[in-house]
């Protein structure tokens, strides 16, 4: 490993959301003994999460989306889907910009330009889009399409409200959204399957769990948290 190739070399790691199990895992495989490990709260008070049922997602979708004053990111699990989505916000009158893995690199860049420029409001995106995207004023990520894991669900929900003023992320669950997914994990090999499955199903049960959304997404990534938070569809539900 690195270490034993190069003992005299200081090493360190990073990582945005690891599980305790992953950070176990990081260690062993660089070789790192009794490593010290600097660990930032996952807790992002000023996010309010909220999951919505529902059988087409772009009714409950419009609504939540008029009257937001900044930024928005939708994501969607396929390529196709942001095309559709994208242009189904631009018939309901929103100004959009498109951005996934099939466009050109040039494409992408206008696309993500228009919209860190605010020349567009909302970004419709797979997770191709995310990585060194540091917009502050993000007021809403909506998930219509299905996340692959929890990980991947906290990173994309935590580029709202990066400016630490009150945001939202919302994910809409519906049967389509899940059999989008579930049809992309059956396209890979059977040890991918295997893998996508492993990850997947922890963020399904948290979305089917009756249950504070925050303590959740906590608990899974090791973290002691409040049984309520009351900033979340389950907490807010909740008769006082």
């Amino acid at each position: 490993n690195i270490a034993q190739m190069f003992p005299e070399i200081p090493l360190a790691a990073f990582t945005a959301t690891a599980t305790p199990r992953v950070v176990k895992d990081i260690c062993r495989q660089l070789g790192l003994d009794h490593p010290t490990i600097v660990k930032a709260s996952f807790e992002r008070t000023n996010i309010t999460i909220g999951v919505h049922r529902v059988v087409d997602p772009h009714p409950g979708l419009v609504r939540e989306l008029q009257g937001v004053k900044g930024a928005i990111i939708v994501y969607e699990a396929s390529r196709e889907g942001v095309e559709i989505r994208a242009a189904k916000l631009e018939r309901a009158g929103f100004t959009c910009s498109a951005y996934h893995g099939g466009m050109s690199k040039s494409m992408r860049e206008v696309m993500q330009r228009r919209w860190m420029r605010k020349k567009t409001q909302i970004m419709v995106a797979t997770n191709a889009f995310g990585m060194g995207i540091d917009r502050p004023d993000v007021r809403l990520v909506a998930h219509t399409g299905m996340p692959d894991s929890i990980e991947s669900y906290y990173q994309e929900a935590g580029r709202a409200g990066r400016d630490g003023r009150p945001a939202q992320a919302i994910l809409f669950d519906s049967p389509d959204g899940r059999k989008t997914r579930e049809s992309l994990i059956e396209k890979g090999t059977w040890k991918a399957r295997r893998r996508a499955l492993r990850l997947y199903r922890p963020f399904i049960r948290w979305v089917d769990r009756s249950m504070c959304r925050r303590w959740g997404l906590l608990g899974y990534f090791g973290e002691l948290a409040p049984a309520q938070c009351n900033r979340c569809d389950h907490c807010q539900a909740r008769p006082e």
